[in-house]
């Protein structure tokens, strides 16, 4: 099968690793195949992000991966990205309120601020 023009249900036929079922990575990829009314067939578990990249470039299956990480990895031909499938996430930084005056607290959310692009005070 040529994965560049392989369809919905072939892909998600292929093996794939989720992550545990509770976690914002399973949501996102039983979403985005449920919106092409497949589900994917997931054979492994893995709970560690950094992890299922290793899985991927391992062979054991396929995996839904931060854009940037999976890019990287494939201008180094260590993957192959299937241009059909991409879906946007948002993520917030949270924090208890009571430290939002400590030091270290103030100096990352300045960080936060201009890698994320945000303003203000929640953004």
């Amino acid at each position: 099968m040529q994965l560049a023009t392989a369809g919905w249900r072939a892909v998600a036929e292929l093996p794939w690793i989720a992550a545990p079922a509770r976690s914002h990575v399973s949501r996102l990829l039983r979403l985005l195949f449920a919106q092409q009314g497949v589900l994917p067939n997931q054979v492994v578990e893995c709970d560690q992000l950094p992890s299922m990249l290793d899985l991927v470039r391992s062979g054991l299956g396929m995996g839904l991966v931060r854009e940037d990480l999976a890019r990287s990895a494939a201008e180094r031909n260590e993957i192959a990205i299937w241009p059909h499938g991409r879906i946007e996430s948002s993520l917030s930084f949270v924090f208890k309120a009571v430290v939002e005056h400590d030091p270290a607290i103030v100096g990352l959310l300045s960080v936060l601020r201009e890698h994320w692009q945000i303003h203000g005070h929640g953004g």
